[in-house]
């Protein structure tokens, strides 16, 4: 996942409509392949089988499309700013606004956090202490997470100069791994199944539900597709267009990956690999060198993503004090650098507590959880706006049965059960974690009412 976790509270009302078919297709490709591509083999290696990983993957493409359609919808007839956060105020009010603003805010740290392991993961390859040692591990992680705080502190023009090189870096070490590894392809490994995943009699098809979270992550990132409606031609036709093609390129490219990968290194060795684009390259070449290499790229590479992510994150705090949404003090900013500071702080603090909390499990295990943790929250804001679809733009006529209900919310149904399906594939503690920060975020709600009635609004009402 890539900086399009968060939102950023930008108008679009003076914006040009400059963006064609193949730049939103480019937007949502570029959005949506970050880290996730890096560490995708091991991940699914561990949790599930090759046949039960692909038919997750067709299921999350198909599934992200039809939820794609209701932003699509969404952001053509309610181009406001705000994306989300004014689709769910107008349909359902001011409490679910502000719990999908919370945890949309809440992705942002969480990705960061997830991103910055993934990053220690490929740096354990010339620091193998990182692998062996978790406390080693933990210092690395928050030292890193929080030069990342304040790289964005000092200022968003440099932030924004690094993640354009680091995005023009990403393509290179996905060129070099699926040239190398086609050379060392073999089939016979594509029928190997990691012991551990199927254990006890279980069923290879009963790994899907942990499969279809990993590649949940995966995908996370297509919505800022229809959140930059504004800037797009003729987005009647384009969005819907330009994110089902999207979509369907950034599945190949995944599944390419992964089919590769599982024909060079059978499962259980992937399961074990902290760093496996690395690891999958020095197994193919039998040196170090492109292990290396690969390495240095895809640190640059995730580094990039996590800045680009906590600087969206910042601006779209920022935004939602703005808005009375959120305490004003995430508007405050840095008297000399002009950035959101407290913002910024906040979220390293709340990152630095899901790493803390993690680090126990190992690189590896601790990267996991927190991906799967910040996909349960994408996931919530994804079904509030699937059912604000429902809510502001399904005409039910004057008489309304389960029937008419269900013909004419076919779509927005069928991404709630999915999306549903897919909270269930994240895990029970992801879950728990989930409902916990949920629970957390009600008394800021309170605090805010009170602070501002003015801002409260119902259902259907304009504010």
């Amino acid at each position: 996942m890539d900086n399009s976790k968060v939102t950023s509270q930008v108008s679009n009302q003076t914006l040009k409509r400059q963006m064609g078919l193949l730049g939103v297709i480019a937007l949502g490709v570029g959005n949506t392949i970050g880290s996730g591509l890096f560490f995708i083999p091991q991940n699914l290696a561990a949790e599930s089988t090759p046949l039960a990983s692909l038919i997750a993957f067709a299921i999350s493409a198909l599934g992200c499309i039809i939820v794609a359609f209701s932003f699509a919808n969404l952001s053509q007839k309610m181009p406001q700013s705000g994306g989300t956060i004014v689709y769910v105020k107008k349909a359902e009010g001011s409490l679910a606004a502000f719990l999908v603003g919370w945890y949309n805010w809440f992705a942002g740290p969480s990705s960061i956090a997830g991103l910055v392991v993934g990053m220690v993961g490929y740096l354990s390859v010339f620091f193998p202490v990182l692998i062996t040692n978790n406390f080693a591990a933990l210092i690395t992680c928050l030292a890193l997470y929080w030069l990342i705080v304040l790289i964005n502190i000092r200022g968003v023009k440099g932030a924004s100069a690094f993640n354009v090189i680091t995005t023009i870096v990403k393509v290179v070490p996905i060129v070099l791994f699926i040239v190398i590894v086609a050379l060392k392809f073999s089939p016979a490994n594509l029928t190997t199944v990691n012991p551990v995943v199927v254990e006890g009699g279980r069923n290879q098809m009963a790994t899907i539900p942990a499969a279809l979270a990993i590649t949940m992550w995966c995908f996370m990132g297509f919505d800022t597709i229809a959140q930059s409606a504004g800037v797009i031609k003729d987005p009647e036709k384009n969005i819907k267009r330009g994110t089902i093609l999207s979509i369907l390129l950034v599945t190949v490219i995944y599944i390419l990956v992964i089919f590769l990968s599982y024909g060079v290194m059978d499962q259980q060795t992937l399961a074990g690999t902290s760093a496996p684009f690395a690891e999958i390259l020095q197994y193919c070449t039998g040196t170090n060198i492109w292990s290396y290499v690969m390495a240095i790229f895809i640190m640059v590479s995730i580094y990039g993503c996590a800045s680009g992510t906590l600087l969206a994150a910042a601006q779209f705090s920022y935004g939602m004090g703005e808005q009375k949404i959120f305490p004003p003090i995430f508007t405050k900013l840095h008297h000399k650098y002009n950035t959101p500071v407290v913002a910024l702080i906040i979220e390293g603090f709340f990152g630095s507590f899901l790493i803390i909390a993690n680090y126990t499990k190992g690189l590896a295990g601790a990267y996991l959880f927190i991906i799967l943790v910040s996909t349960l929250s994408t996931i919530i804001c994804f079904i509030a706006t699937v059912i604000s679809d429902i809510m502001l733009l399904r005409d039910m006529g004057e008489k309304v049965t389960p029937w008419i209900f269900i013909k004419k919310c076919a779509l927005p149904l069928f991404a709630f059960v999915y999306l549903l399906y897919a909270i269930y594939g994240t895990g029970y503690e992801s879950v728990m974690w989930g409902f916990l920060f949920l629970m957390l975020g009600l008394p800021v709600y309170a605090y805010m009412k009170f602070k501002y009635p003015q801002n409260i609004v119902k259902s259907g009402e304009e504010q």
